[in-house]
């Protein structure tokens, strides 16, 4: 009988299940599973794959054995009810369907169908932009960048260095070739997310060590976190807590006997090593599905990847898809440091580094005489400028030395991190500069800011931070005489209110009922009746008189006092959601929790229930939404209008306002800014400044998601200089701002172009300063993504330097410009970093990866060269302020050497090359949004961003825009994210080569994406309305 590659059935979830089990156990299982029931699974999987002569027998075979094996694996069913149901993240949904497109298309390929031309087309099909993944842009440029900041040169060019370190013995030559391998390897991945190509790499290479030899053939999957890290999401977001025991392994015997005492119980295992396999006894096998081992080594620890071995396949997927929702993508920095540690031997290592060190002191030799004969003195800096400026030599042996000596550090790095006690001390240290650095170069060094390093996870992580200290912090009492007040106002609603509903159409319900009727008397005329009797008439009218009879004289000058003070409102109704807020926040049970309430716009925003589940936070509650105008942008003034009627409301109920400060110190307003998807910014908006007004004299606080925060650039010349809304407010924090309460999530994935690095951080106000205390704890100074943070602050390092003198030639020249100006700052810049360095070298000898590495660099190269470029326009005698391009020469000099400068500076090449891909992008899309197509879609118009978005005119509900956008993800490989505004988001992100060419490509690739995005939806809109 034929065996199918697709199962002509539509197997159960259970039979999913088992069938997804046997493809994930069947290379190694017999390690633990007894040959008997690997042939259960065998079979099964065969029967659903046979091609079948009866349907009605096979099916009913298939529910037969699907019985049997629910009975060989008695616990396999009842962990995965204990799972909790978990989905991926909408890009990972999009980028699988694409993934399926692509398998589709690779199979055809293989098929006697297809001729070489047809070959050729599909390998550029294969190739074509993934429009699904919000991976950051970058070039070759970019990553050669990296490479020189980092290691101090290309890896191509780091291997000739193997001959002059003096490397001749077989094994150290596969050593220094596999960590020049695992070096090039970890550049390259740092700038984009983790594939699912590139964990089963590691995944792979990791099944080879030693370590954990015992437990291979079980289902592993990685964390990019401590083996704290991956016990919490197992015990907090895959199973109930108490429904998960750790143990740690000591010996079989302790294992066996604590697994048999509890029946129901999942056991999170935490393994140091576990060379042999203890567990092919057949007496393991009921329990090994509630069997799960976690990596506790020392290398877990020092590198902060953490292995997770299990049986359960279901535990390993969801696990994977917990991890991609609350920490994000894997840290492929981390992993790679972990590479190098368990394959390059320490004493390799130390032999490496020692003889880049002892090459560095050879060239300080060979300069020192170089300098002696050439300049008679060697202690000159402005004659050392001359030497460098103009002998090639000479400067041949300063790059070599500053490559020899990046690449020591980073080797010191490594070493160091196989010590754990110089590992703390290191990461304490590189954590202390990451923040100095990230506070001086974002928000110009302000000392009332606060701020902290999440260690592990991208932004995702820093979000879920902030989502972790709302949850522990402890809100202030309510005066239970306010309290009491409130419980007599709102326990007096009319026992009629139904049937009055019902007979007089009321839309709001309660307190506007109570305003309506006693408004009405209010106007009778004046003579009709005394205060009293107005007070009796509306009683009579709710139904309520017999019940405000049975109050008490002080509750009852309550009820009086709250009507009276109706009257004080400006409009006739009253904002219902008041009365649920003071429900929620003051009345229930002895112990109920408040959950914190979260407020951001959910139909055009991030997936930010990802972070914040509707289980433990209250998500936009009591009606209370971030609204959004036409375009697409928030609505801040409605916002802030809704804001200022509750706080009136609350001041009938409480004048003391202790309501209204419970019910502000409980809300986080998230405001996502610049937008995803929109890539609308809000700054310098009138509504917005307004708004931030408003809540500065409130305690809610405003959480600022900025992670595209550079990719915005105003081009207007009126407007002020764009900035982040964040920093607009630190700029005013000692005069507009000094109480708001303000986080900001700081993104080095992006700005700093350290997607693969997982790491950042989170800044507050003073007001704020507990959360950032709350997030110092929660990530110690001592653990850590040790290699994110060592290429962070090296690439902050580089960034600071470039911007320290672009300000000087945009603040000093001015006032007296001219080449000669120009050239003598240069001269000073490079004698002070220099200066500078050999001081830093000499305070910072035991914090050797912290040293500065300026003499030699490319930044260092650069000034040199446009030292040696004034020189050549001197010798022609040229008037500084001769017109070359209709503007004085010095001024354009000025802004070309300023956009060169700032090609050092990361976040302003991540801005350059978005802004570069959107302007292409909107170019092509307006040209063909212009004709016929323009009836179904337009164009949004973004601020800023790498995301393109349409936005369809009419699109039935968004069930119908995600079917459509997922079929063409499946069937024709464009894989773009649908919004429920009706937004198509096209990711611009990934690589380019940078070349004309390359761009042309991509010019061409959004054209066709676009077209097929449009003929598909103009079929389906058409067959929808037929």
């Amino acid at each position: 009988m034929r065996t199918l590659s697709k199962t002509k059935l539509k197997p159960g979830e259970d039979a999913l299940a088992f069938i997804d089990l046997y493809r994930a156990l069947r290379l190694k299982a017999e390690n633990f599973l007894p040959s008997h029931y690997l042939d259960l699974l065998k079979n099964f999987y065969q029967l659903c794959f046979e091609e079948p002569d009866d349907p009605v027998y096979q099916q009913k075979e298939i529910q037969r054995q699907l019985l049997v094996l629910k009975e060989a694996f008695p616990s396999y069913g009842d962990v995965s009810l204990m799972l909790f149901p978990h989905e991926e993240s909408k890009a990972f949904q999009y980028r699988s369907r694409l993934n399926k497109f692509r398998s589709r298309l690779i199979n055809l390929m293989d098929t006697e169908l297809i001729n070489d031309e047809k070959q050729e087309e599909a390998k550029k099909v294969l190739g074509f932009q993934d429009f699904s993944m919000g991976t950051p842009p970058f070039t070759r440029t970019n990553l050669k960048f990296r490479f020189s900041i980092l290691l101090g040169e290309e890896v191509t060019m780091l291997r000739r260095f193997r001959e002059v370190l003096g490397i001749y013995d077989e094994q150290e030559k596969l050593q220094w070739n596999y960590l020049m391998d695992v070096l090039e390897q970890m550049i390259v991945q740092s700038a984009h997310y983790t594939t699912k190509a590139e964990k089963t790499d590691f995944l792979e290479r990791m099944s080879q060590s030693t370590y954990f030899k015992g437990l291979n053939g079980l289902l592993t999957t990685v964390v990019s976190g401590s083996p704290e890290t991956a016990i919490s999401l197992l015990k907090e977001e895959l199973f109930h807590p108490e429904q998960v025991v750790v143990v740690d392994y000591e010996n079989n015997e302790q294992l066996f006997q604590k697994i048999q005492e509890n029946n129901t119980a999942v056991f999170a295992i935490k393994v140091k090593s576990l060379t042999h396999n203890p567990f092919g006894n057949p007496k393991w096998f009921p329990f090994l599905t509630r069997m799960i081992f976690v990596d506790n080594s020392p290398m877990a620890i020092r590198t902060n990847i953490s292995l997770v071995f299990c049986f359960h396949n279901k535990i390993i997927q969801s696990l994977d898809k917990v991890h991609t929702k609350k920490l994000g993508a894997l840290a492929n920095s981390q992993m790679n440091l972990r590479l190098i540690l368990e394959k390059v031997s320490l004493p390799n290592l130390q032999k490496f580094r020692s003889g880049m060190d002892n090459k560095i002191v050879s060239y300080e030799k060979e300069l020192e005489q170089l300098k002696k004969e050439q300049l008679g003195v060697t202690d000159n800096p402005e004659k050392n400028l001359s030497l460098f400026k103009f002998d090639e030599f000479s400067r041949q042996i300063i790059k070599d030395k500053y490559t020899l000596s990046k690449l020591s550090n980073y080797l010191d790095l490594i070493i160091r991190c196989a010590d754990s006690s110089q590992q703390k001390m290191l990461n304490k240290a590189l954590i202390e500069t990451f923040e100095e650095r990230t506070l001086k170069y974002f928000y110009s060094g302000t000392q009332k800011l606060h701020i902290a390093t999440v260690v592990e996870g991208g932004g995702r992580n820093q979000i879920k931070t902030y989502g972790d200290f709302l949850l522990q912090r402890k809100l202030k009492a309510v005066n239970k005489e306010i309290v009491d007040r409130c419980r007599v106002i709102l326990n007096l609603y009319p026992d009629t209110y139904q049937r009055t509903l019902k007979n007089h159409f009321h839309k709001n319900f309660g307190i506007n009922l109570f305003l309506e009727k006693y408004k009405q008397y209010l106007i009778k005329a004046e003579n009709e009746t005394d205060n009293e009797g107005r007070l009796k008439n509306v009683l009579i009218d709710l139904g309520i008189l017999e019940k405000y009879n049975t109050l008490s004289s002080g509750e009852q000058r309550i009820i009086k006092e709250f009507i009276s003070n109706l009257t004080n409102l400006k409009k006739t109704s009253i904002s219902d959601d008041v009365q649920m807020i003071i429900r929620d926040v003051l009345f229930g049970k002895e112990d109920k929790v408040l959950k914190p309430y979260i407020l951001f716009n959910k139909y055009s925003s991030w997936e930010y229930l990802d972070l914040f589940p509707t289980d433990r936070f209250d998500i936009n509650p009591f009606d209370l939404e971030i609204g959004i105008t036409p375009e697409g942008r928030i609505d801040f003034d409605r916002l802030t209008l809704r804001l200022e009627r509750m706080k009136n409301t609350f001041q009938i109920f409480d004048e003391t306002g202790n309501i209204w400060d419970r019910f502000c110190e409980n809300l986080t307003i998230v405001i996502n800014d610049p937008a995803n998807p929109s890539g609308y910014s809000d700054f310098n908006n009138p509504a917005l400044l307004r708004f931030i007004k408003f809540i500065s004299t409130s305690k809610i606080t405003l959480f600022l998601d900025e992670a595209y925060n550079d990719t915005v650039k105003t081009k207007d010349p009126t407007e002020p200089k764009w900035r982040t809304i964040s920093r607009y407010v630190m700029d005013n924090l000692n005069q507009k701002y000094a109480r708001l309460n303000m986080v900001s999530s700081i993104s080095t994935t992006k700005n700093l172009g350290a997607t693969g690095d997982r790491l950042g951080a989170i800044v507050a106000t003073p007001a704020k300063k507990e959360v950032i205390e709350f997030a110092r704890k929660k990530n110690n100074k001592e653990t850590g993504n040790t290699n994110s943070l060592y290429m962070l602050v090296n690439i902050l390092e580089i960034a600071q330097q470039a911007k320290r003198i672009k300000n000087s030639l945009e603040e000093k020249l001015p006032q007296n410009a001219s080449r000669h100006k120009i050239k003598r700052l240069i001269e000073q810049y490079i004698i002070s970093a220099c200066a500078e360095q050999a001081d830093h070298k000499s305070r910072r000898k035991s914090d050797s990866n912290l040293k500065m590495v300026f003499e030699g660099s490319p930044l260092h190269i650069f000034l040199l060269n446009e030292m040696v470029s004034i020189d050549k326009l001197n010798m022609l005698e040229l008037p500084d302020d001769f017109k070359y391009k209709d503007e004085p020469f010095f001024a354009y000099y000025q802004k070309q050497l300023v956009g060169a400068l700032n090609g050092f500076r990361v976040n302003k090449n991540f801005r350059n090359e978005s802004l570069k891909r959107l302007d292409i992008a909107k170019e092509t899309a307006s040209g063909l949004l212009e004709g016929e197509k323009g009836k179904y879609a337009r164009l949004v118009a973004s601020d800023g961003s790498f995301l393109l978005n349409i936005q369809l005119n009419y699109f039935f509900s968004f069930q119908d825009l995600e079917k459509f956008t997922q079929k063409l993800a499946e069937q024709r490989g464009i894989a773009v994210i649908p919004y429920q505004t009706g937004f198509l988001r096209f990711s611009l992100g990934g690589y380019l080569e940078g070349s004309t060419a390359s761009y042309d490509v991509f010019r061409k690739e959004i054209k066709n994406a676009l077209e097929i995005v449009l003929k598909y939806w103009k079929l389906f809109y058409e067959a929808k309305n037929n």
